[in-house]
């Protein structure tokens, strides 16, 4: 039988995402809340919006890392071309930071202020807001599932052109604002 090894960079790769998630999700979750107890359902909404299309960026980002072709990336020269080859050859970290932390983040987040709209509705007595709760939950996890399809398609299909706009940005992040990444 052989031996089982614990790859310590994947170990130390790990808990910094648990420590990164954690705090993620936290500052997000008390600002989120606090917006929805403070505001009205219009802004809790715009709050679900929100993270909706956060989830479905990530979703774009993470497949056109995993998807952008290394060898066309070469061949162009302009700004950002360095950063989107970073990118790529990062995919890996990439995805999971895009999709399986923000992502996932926010499609909790999507849930917790549903949870927190209802709450609010009960608590304000409007009892005859529990049909319409749960259709929001159903239109906007169908919602976010049909966008989330389409737009991994679109992705697959623009890998590399969405991997250069998002080198360009990087590009911008550290010529302007001076942010550096290994």
């Amino acid at each position: 039988m052989g031996s089982f090894r614990v790859d310590k960079r994947a170990v130390s790769w790990g808990m910094k995402m648990l420590l990164i998630t954690l705090s993620i999700s936290l500052f997000l979750s008390i600002v989120s809340e606090y917006v929805i107890d403070k505001t009205g359902t219009i802004v809790s909404l715009l709050v679900i919006l929100f993270f909706m299309a956060l989830t479905i960026l990530c979703d774009i980002v993470s497949v056109a890392a995993a998807g952008a072709n290394f060898e066309q990336l070469f061949l162009k020269s302009q700004n950002g071309v360095k950063e989107a080859k970073f990118l790529k050859k990062h995919a890996d970290k990439v995805v999971t930071i895009s999709r399986d932390i923000v992502g996932d983040i926010s499609g909790i987040l999507i849930g917790s202020a549903i949870s927190a709209l209802a709450v609010k509705f009960v608590y304000f007595g409007e009892t005859g807001d529990y049909l319409a709760l749960a259709v929001l939950s159903s239109v906007v996890a169908a919602v976010t599932v049909f966008v989330k399809s389409w737009a991994n398609s679109y992705s697959i299909k623009n890998a590399n052109q969405i991997l250069l706009r998002l080198g360009k940005v990087g590009y911008y992040l550290k010529k302007f604002i001076h942010i550096r990444y290994r």
